[in-house]
């Protein structure tokens, strides 16, 4: 199942169980996709339309997992305002459910 959002595509393999994210480096422009504007042709090949143009997707198009996981390290970590870095453990960390998150413009 494709699935287009904001600026961005997505996959969904069922077999797998898990999403796949298209970007730039994948040959997908960041683009608007539109609700309505998709059709499949006879051949399965997909079209979706968006706000910057029409984008085609290949119904033979072969989804490799990764082999490179990127590491991620924290360098802060806060809730509430306070830095909670000493508090992880195992690379886990646990978060109160009533914990005021919120974006920091």
């Amino acid at each position: 199942m494709w699935i287009g959002a904001e600026r961005k595509l997505f996959v969904w393999l069922t077999d797998a169980k898990r999403f796949v994210l298209f970007g730039e480096t994948d040959g997908i422009g960041q683009n608007e996709y539109l609700a309505k504007p998709r059709l499949i042709s006879p051949k399965g090949t997909i079209y979706m339309g968006g706000v910057k143009g029409l984008l085609r997707i290949n119904a033979d198009i072969k989804i490799e997992k990764s082999t490179d996981s990127p590491e991620i390290r924290l360098s802060e970590f806060t809730i509430n305002g306070e830095n909670k870095m000493h508090k992880l453990h195992e690379n886990k960390i646990s978060i109160p459910w009533n914990s005021k998150i919120s974006k920091s413009a």
